[in-house]
């Protein structure tokens, strides 16, 4: 593994390290708050944001911030390379043009960047731009669609035209945490240099061994409940429709129980009125938008989780990673990068006809048979242990910067 030096010198590698991060609500904030001090063994890495004030005082007092609308030093050769985290949404709009800029090594992790073209696009008026974007990527089938969109002929076709052509070929590496992610990086440009490295999962992640009464009285939940809990952004790709048409079922046989969404859903989309046309209301709580360790505590208070997706932007899970690393026994659909996790560590369920009863299937397996949730959930946790270490994801990252810098960006 490399100390993160450069062959034959004793200097390190100098990174612009572009990413969202707190006060930004993000999963990629998480992640790159996490990393970075784990990153900063092998190179010096200097943080560009989007006009705004981190605000985690660990990474200022480490690190030189610098806001990327206003200050350009990242165009200068003092950088040896720029680290891209590119997702799906706005916050990411600000490091899409830099990546215009500037060639770097881009971190995807999502693998499709659709929503943050519209965003940029379309929902700036600017239909030319959205046009042009679907043309590169995706020729003249991709552009003829657009010009429909556009002129509101047609939907958006957010996930059959994952618009990653120019963000791949502007790249000089992709970074990829999955298999299905690798796949779309490739399929877009068959010649792009990947690097497939796992997300990780947080080191100080711990299976629950205190009062779990006391604990669920805390958060104001029935010690005697079975908590059913999904987690992270409530939107219709989460399968909530699914999920409680599944719990009203499930509430049939399990009438202690309670159905828990940690998270918040967008200002579009009604939860509150969906889950009372189910007549489920007393049953189901909605906490908002909670905390890294409020999060944590409602993982530690549940028994059964849930993580349903379709379709997937071919995401990995951070709350999925975090659930395994406590021990927790999940059920995902079985999609994406989710349909790689192995099948002694979760319970996957196919997105055909059969969703709902192979929902209400797992979930009562894993309510009824302790013995089995348990150890599904410490088959999880061991996978995290030998796949997911923090800093073996970090040596590989300097790894690959390296051999960018070596291979592509010397020569």
């Amino acid at each position: 593994m490399t100390d993160g030096h450069i062959r034959g010198t004793s200097q390190r590698l100098r990174i612009a390290y572009f990413s969202p991060l707190s006060p930004i609500c993000s999963g990629i904030s998480d992640y790159s708050e996490t990393l970075l001090p784990e990153l900063a063994k092998y190179a010096d890495l200097d943080l560009f944001v989007d006009g705004y004030q981190p605000a985690s005082d660990s990474i200022t007092a480490r690190f030189a911030v610098y806001d990327a609308n206003t200050d350009r030093i990242w165009r200068l050769p003092q950088y040896h390379l720029a680290l891209y985290h590119l997702g799906n949404n706005p916050y990411h709009a600000y490091i899409y043009k830099a990546l215009r800029y500037r060639p770097g090594v881009v971190v995807l992790h999502d693998a499709l960047l659709h929503h943050l073209i519209v965003e940029e696009t379309l929902a700036k008026q600017d239909r030319y731009s959205y046009v042009r974007e679907m043309g590169y990527a995706h020729g003249r089938e991709g552009a003829v669609l657009a010009l429909a969109v556009a002129r509101r002929q047609r939907v958006i076709p957010y996930f059959e035209f994952p618009l990653l052509t120019r963000a791949v070929d502007l790249s000089l590496g992709v970074i990829v945490h999955s298999n299905f992610a690798r796949a779309a990086v490739l399929k877009a440009n068959s010649g792009a240099r990947v690097a497939q490295i796992p997300h990780f999962a947080w080191p100080h992640l711990q299976p629950f061994s205190g009062d779990l009464a006391w604990l669920r009285r805390d958060l104001g939940l029935d010690p005697a409940e079975l908590v059913i809990s999904s987690f992270g952004w409530a939107t219709p790709t989460k399968r909530v429709d699914v999920i409680l048409r599944a719990y009203r079922r499930l509430r049939e046989r399990w009438p202690c129980s309670r159905l828990l969404w940690v998270g918040e859903a967008p200002a579009w989309f009604d939860l509150h009125s969906l889950i009372d046309s189910y007549g489920l209301s007393p049953y189901v709580t909605v906490t908002g938008y909670t905390d890294e360790a409020k999060f944590i505590a409602y993982i530690a208070a549940s028994d059964v989780c849930l993580s349903l997706r379709h379709p997937t932007a071919g995401e990995t899970s951070g709350a999925v990673l975090r659930l395994m690393g406590m021990a927790k026994a999940v059920i995902v659909s079985d999609v994406g990068w989710f349909s790689e996790l192995p099948a002694d560590c979760c319970l996957r369920v196919p997105v055909d006809d059969g969703e709902e009863d192979n929902l209400v299937a797992g979930i009562e397996k894993l309510a009824s048979d302790f013995e089995y949730r348990a150890q599904l959930g410490q088959n999880a946790r061991r996978y995290v242990e030998l796949n997911n270490r923090l800093e073996d994801v970090a040596g590989r990252y300097a790894e690959f910067l390296t051999e960018v810098w070596q291979h592509v960006v010397q020569p």
